[in-house]
């Protein structure tokens, strides 16, 4: 393996440099036909045993983009039989073959031989350059490393426009040879690609290759479990689908339609045949330093591209090197019309070198770096790998076709009518642009070579992003888009119309908990103004509209002998203006504001609670099933069970630790079990909704790739998440193994006679088990844990923090003013992946995701946190995750618990200074609204505040 330096960086960048030397010679070889049909043309110095004819040269011209079609259908193969490595290698022998062809060759059919070798070659090292250049790069340098390629390419043309027309026949190939060769040797002693080695199985081999790449160890098993997640990806692609998505066929009539456009616009024609073009100008510029100044152009304008667009922009780019190319040849046109009439003299000798200039460079700094780009982000990432192959095909096919018949059409109707045919065509393929091809401003650096990859591979590349991606992705057509609040953060009127205290009235009231001293009594008046929520849904254009009841505003007893009309009418009136204004409602039965009546009887410890709440899940169907079609019946267990009864963070402030919310998890999962039951037996037929349970499901990982961490990340998973999904949605029904386990080891240390885990009996763990139609699935962050540091008496003994028994932290993630929110996007398509993998890939409703900050209209950070993590529910969708629903957290700022008003998650801003709260705003709204309108994640769209209120 290669030994450069100790930066990481530098080690990647030498090893792409290395591989990219082949790329050097494929472009030596692309404008190879340039100067050698001037010298096969010579009658005077006979190459071969007789001039070649017009014919022969067109098909010397061409026949490689024939061969390089017909190699395509190998690379998929190849590369994953032999590597990336040996493929490459492999890819570079017929052209050195080629090389021993073109020296010895005395007919044309070895010259013709010869090409078809190169096209093979040539078309498969622009596959796999790339490819293995994506896999050995880390993700945040990848884009920068593409831009070699094309700079490398370019290079190779410049020497060979540089040297070709200089020598003879024999040295030109010679010289061509010894590049190939002396470019193919290196690869040797090149690593092969990681997750080549991975995919087959070889994790020592991959693991030695990332860490030599990325500088540590930790950084390699980090990124082989990257690799781990999103194995197999490919294979869930249906094909058939993609074709029949209509979005995929509109984006594949406008690839193509570029693809074929850019060929027609005769840059290739041009270029191929440059010498020749250049002898038949007869002026008193020399051919030979005219093809040398224009390669040298070509150079300067791939090194130019990259500042260019990250300035301007694509489609502007495209847009006027598009009238440029159009103006070159139209300049050409008109050179060879005058030519026909007038002497060559003066100004008009430089007529032919000033137009192939701009020709040459417009091409280069427009169409021809950004075509694959723009077209690679017109497609999702399910069908970029189809999509771009397809117009791999019609780009060559178009490119034969310009090639071939290039010298043809000179013939047959002039040359200057020739020239401006395609200057013809370049107007219309800006114009094309113009009105057809949307703006891309994503950073070339970034992008560039995750495009080219995608361009020119026939496979489907695995990706390996944190969930934070540059092209414009479309959401799906399922994919419903929503907000979320509940009763006692926005409601206020705690006291109002028969509504009784809830544990969370007594605990604003009766401690000192609350950070600023708050209460919700008043919170957002949503009670009074609810129908400005509204308002504002509308405004934003959502789907649905989660929000939860207030037990106590329903049963002021907390039991079903006292139904308060006044409760059940405040929320008929909102579930039918939200209908009214095309927003379905979801409703949370019970969102933490359990009546203080039945608190004082024990709460959630208490099992008779499993028939109270089954009580009121039946009040509650009575009166809203006919319009209510997605019941929530408890949110987030954990919260509710650990928060509340096992530390002091929570309403009711019974802090049993280790005993005590065990008690309410179990009878939690009992309650829900209850209503779910009622709901399928007595209400579903009528009805035909669904009902089911939102758990939080932040994700849980070993800090470091140590087994002991790596374990302890999966048992924090187990009590975050399992103790409330493996009763409902595994096979096997019950805790999971390794908590229960867990739980009974400390307990018996600690000296309890028994687990403190209250066991699930058979009967109640059939009883509970498959009792959600769905997931919900609250998201906002990742912890990650480690046994580092952790001793006993670290958190109180017993508690649930103590059976875990690790140290978290976040990394060196840059962390939220709420902490809780850090975004880590990754994290979410794993806690997705996750519930797919544990839980019978369940249909997963994301009923929260949000971010938390100290407040202000301009909120750019929750915006970046939206993007990040709406792009990793994209990848999860992908990843063969069931997704239904995606739901801000929250519709506006709140009384967010026990941060009281500090925290701020709202995309609207409430001024809780104004009686009448009045609500704006904020950036991330207008950012929300637009993803809604238009159904599609652009993560170049820069939101714009608005001066309105609601």
């Amino acid at each position: 393996m290669l030994k450069f330096y100790d930066s990481p960086l530098l080690r990647q960048y030498a090893v792409v440099i290395v591989v990219n030397l082949c790329v050097l010679a494929t472009g030596t070889g692309i404008v190879w036909p340039s100067p050698v049909l001037v010298k096969l043309n010579n009658s005077t110095q006979r190459v071969l045993s007789r001039p070649i004819t017009e014919e022969e040269g067109s098909w010397i011209v061409s026949i490689g983009s024939i061969s390089g079609i017909a190699s395509n259908f190998l690379i998929a193969f190849l590369v994953d039989i032999v590597g990336r490595k040996y493929g490459l290698i492999l890819a570079c022998l017929p052209k050195l073959v080629a090389g021993f062809i073109f020296i010895f060759a005395t007919e044309v059919w070895l010259v013709l031989l010869g090409r078809a070798l190169v096209g093979i070659s040539d078309s498969a090292i622009f596959t796999l350059v790339p490819m293995y250049a994506s896999e050995i790069a880390s993700k945040d340098i990848r884009g920068g490393l593409g831009t070699i390629l094309q700079i490398m390419c370019s290079f190779g043309v410049v020497i060979m426009l540089s040297i070709g027309p200089f020598i003879s026949y024999i040295n030109l190939n010679i010289t061509y040879t010894c590049i190939n060769f002396l470019t193919t040797i290196p690869l040797f002693i090149l690593p092969d690609s990681p997750y080549f080695l991975y995919s087959k199985g070889r994790t020592a081999e991959a693991l030695k290759v990332l860490t030599f790449c990325r500088g540590s160890e930790a950084l390699a098993h980090e990124e082989l479990k990257e690799y781990e997640a999103v194995d197999g990806k490919d294979a869930k692609i249906n094909k058939r689908d993609i074709f029949a998505n209509k979005l995929f066929q509109k984006s594949l009539i406008l690839v193509v339609i570029f693809s074929i456009g850019c060929q027609f616009a005769g840059f290739n024609a041009v270029s191929f045949y440059l010498q020749t073009v250049l002898e038949s100008t007869q002026t008193s510029v020399k051919p030979e330093f005219a093809s040398v100044i224009i390669g040298v152009i070509q150079l300067v304008a791939s090194f130019g591209t990259t500042f260019m667009t990250d300035k301007f922009g694509r489609k502007p780019i495209l847009t006027v090197t598009g009238f440029g190319m159009a103006l070159g040849m139209l300049g050409l046109g008109i050179f060879f019309k005058l030519k026909e009439t007038v002497p060559v003299t003066g100004f008009l000798n430089y007529v032919p070198l000033i137009s192939l200039i701009l020709v040459v460079y417009s091409f280069s700094a427009g169409l021809g770096s950004l075509f694959w780009v723009v077209g690679a982000e017109l497609f999702d990432d399910k069908s970029r790998g189809i999509g771009m192959s397809i117009c791999l095909m019609a780009t060559t096919i178009a490119m034969f076709l310009t090639t071939k018949y290039f010298a043809f059409f000179t013939s047959a109707i002039g040359a200057a009518l020739t020239y401006w045919i395609f200057s013809i065509n370049c107007v219309l393929m800006c114009l094309f642009i113009m009105f057809f091809i949307p703006e891309t401003k994503a950073a070339m650096a970034v992008i560039r070579l995750s495009a080219l990859v995608l361009a020119v591979s026939a496979v489907t590349l695995c990706d390996m992003s944190d969930g934070n991606e540059t092209i414009m992705r479309p959401i799906p057509e399922g994919l419903k888009l929503g907000v979320a609040t509940s009763n006692y953060q926005i409601e206020g009127a705690w006291n109002v119309s028969g509504k009784t205290p809830s544990i969370w009235d007594t605990y604003c009231h009766t401690t000192d908990r609350i950070k600023d001293g708050s209460t919700g009594d008043d919170a957002c008046k949503s009670y009074e103004f609810y129908q400005r929520d509204i308002q504002m849904m509308k405004y934003l254009g959502i789907d649905f509209y989660r929000f939860s009841i207030a037990w106590t505003r329903v049963l002021p007893s907390g039991f079903a002998n006292i139904i308060n009309q006044d409760g059940i009418d405040y929320y008929n009136r909102l579930i039918d203006e939200l209908i009214a204004n095309g927003i379905e409602p979801m409703v949370t039965m019970y969102h933490w504001d359990l009546p203080q009546t039945l608190q004082d009887l024990g709460g959630w410890t208490n099992p008779f609670i499993t028939e109270w709440f089954e009580d009121y899940a039946r009040v509650l169907y009575e009166a809203y099933g006919d319009r209510v079609k997605t019941w929530i019946t408890i949110n987030e267990p954990k919260q509710l069970a650990i928060f509340g009864y096992g530390m002091t963070r929570f309403a009711p402030d019974m802090v049993s630790p280790g005993i005590g919310d065990y008690m309410a998890v179990k009878n939690i999962l009992l309650a829900h079990a209850r209503a779910y039951h009622l709901y399928d037996k007595v209400y579903r037929k009528e009805q035909k909704g669904v009902c089911g349970i939102t758990i939080a499901t932040d994700f849980r990982e070993g800090a470091t790739n140590s087994s002991a961490d790596i374990e302890l990340g999966n048992l924090a998973m187990d009590f975050e998440v399992g103790l409330y999904s493996h009763p409902i949605f595994s096979t096997t029904g019950g805790f999971p193994k390794d908590a229960v386990k867990r739980v009974a080891e400390k307990s018996a240390q600690q000296g309890f006679p028994r687990t403190r885990l209250p066991q699930l009996t058979h009967e109640e763990a059939e009883y509970i088990k498959g009792t959600s139609d769905f997931f919900g699935f609250n998201h906002y962050s990742t912890k990650f844990y480690t046994e580092k540091g952790y001793t006993q008496g670290s958190f109180p003994i017993p508690s649930y923090d103590d059976d875990i028994g690790g140290l978290t932290s976040y990394l060196n993630y840059k962390q939220a003013p709420v902490i809780h929110s850090t975004a880590i996007p990754n994290g979410m398509r794993k806690a997705l992946n996750w519930v797919r993998e544990t839980c019978n890939n369940p249909r997963i409703l994301i009923t929260e995701n949000g971010y938390g900050d100290l407040g202000g209209v301009d909120d750019e950070d929750r915006v970046q946190y939206y993007k990040d993590y709406l792009g990793a529910v994209l990848s999860a969708i992908e990843d063969g995750c069931n997704v239904a629903t995606f739901t801000a957290w929250s519709l506006m700022d709140n009384f967010e618990w026990d941060g009281g008003y500090g925290p701020k998650f709202g995309l609207f801003d409430v001024d809780f200074d104004d009686d009448k709260r009045t609500r704006k705003p904020k950036t991330s709204a207008v950012w929300y609204k637009n993803v809604i309108a238009t159904r599609r994640l652009d993560p170049n769209y820069t939101p714009e505040l608005q001066d309105i209120s609601f």
